[in-house]
């Protein structure tokens, strides 16, 4: 007993204190995927997100959530508060097609860098994919033949039901600028009216069109042909973006319209110089049918159109800074 006691003595008393202490400060696991999703959910840090878990465990994110946009605005780690002011000039448009239904979406930054960022043309992308899905709950659809909604991007839902103004805010927080949504617009139709889109300088993650141009075209087919309307849909958008079509306008005048002297004039001016460009485009012509088309100049998109059984029932044309419009003739 006595060399037992001389044993315990010879220990310091502060290694029984640590040891306790050890066992009662040991860390909570965290659960990484928890960590990564309310990470992916907010745009905080990692520090951050982990002190909520801490809080709230894994299995509690929506009020993990609350409480950390909660000290956000509190401690000032939102960065979406302290930005809102500043003006976003630089972006993106995107176009998103499927069936009857289409979206036009315009996301604004404030430098031309972010915008070229994988961050943001991913925001981009997931706000496209909102938009065309809402457009799902009209439901039937407008009598028009194309109709144009516009629909507060507030209201958006992503594809897994997160909303959409979360992943703005995360987006924002990530790249450290104000980044802004106007309304985004829906573009509906008849069944018998397909509608096909396109952007320039042509981006595309999956079926989203981006970059700063786009636009959507519908298409009524009056007959079938070879030419898979599909091509003819993005050829036709491509026009429409090139050569600032502003309408789609009414057919070019039949030849056999112009009077003799006309066509005499003209027979005229061909024979005295036979090698002239014939192929000319007119740049300034904004009506769409009477545009020279731009893969084959010496015929007009009327033409074109009309030789493969398809008719443009609308057009929609949107750049980045100018919200769309339709352009019906």
């Amino acid at each position: 007993m006595l060399r037992l006691n001389t044993v315990l003595r010879c220990i310091p008393a502060s290694s029984f204190l640590l040891s306790a202490a050890s066992v009662a400060t040991e860390p909570m696991k965290i659960d990484k995927a928890a960590l990564k999703q309310l990470r992916s959910r907010t745009g905080f840090s990692y520090v951050n997100c982990r002190k909520a878990l801490l809080q709230f465990g894994s299995d509690r994110l929506d009020e993990a959530e609350k409480w950390m946009r909660e000290m956000a605005v509190k401690e000032g780690w939102d960065k979406a508060t302290k930005l809102k002011s500043r003006q976003t000039k630089q972006g993106l448009v995107s176009a998103i097609s499927d069936g009857n239904r289409a979206a036009l979406v315009e996301v604004y930054c404030e430098t031309d860098f972010v915008a070229r960022g994988d961050p943001f043309k991913s925001l981009v992308e997931k706000v496209a994919h909102a938009a065309i899905k809402s457009a799902e709950t009209f439901d039937p659809l407008p009598e028009e033949k194309i109709s144009l909604i516009y629909k507060d991007f507030d209201s958006l839902n992503l594809v897994d039901g997160t909303p959409a103004k979360d992943a703005l805010r995360g987006t924002i927080n990530e790249v450290g600028e104000n980044i802004v949504v106007p309304p985004v617009t829906l573009v509906l139709s008849q069944p018998d009216v397909s509608l096909w889109s396109y952007a320039h300088p042509p981006g595309v993650i999956g079926n989203v069109y981006m970059g700063t141009f786009a636009s959507v075209v519908g298409l009524e087919k009056e007959r079938d042909d070879s030419v898979p309307i599909d091509k003819l849909g993005r050829q036709l958008c491509q026009q429409i973006i090139g050569m600032r079509a502003e309408k789609v306008g009414l057919p070019p005048e039949p030849n056999g319209d112009k009077s003799d002297s006309e066509d005499n004039e003209t027979k005229a001016k061909l024979s005295e110089d036979e090698e002239e460009e014939v192929t000319h485009i007119d740049e300034k012509e904004t009506s769409l049918l009477r545009q020279s088309f731009m893969l084959d100049p010496s015929q007009t998109v009327f033409d074109y159109i009309t030789g493969h059984g398809v008719k443009v029932v609308d057009f929609y044309r949107v750049e980045v800074g100018e919200k769309a419009n339709s352009k019906a003739a």
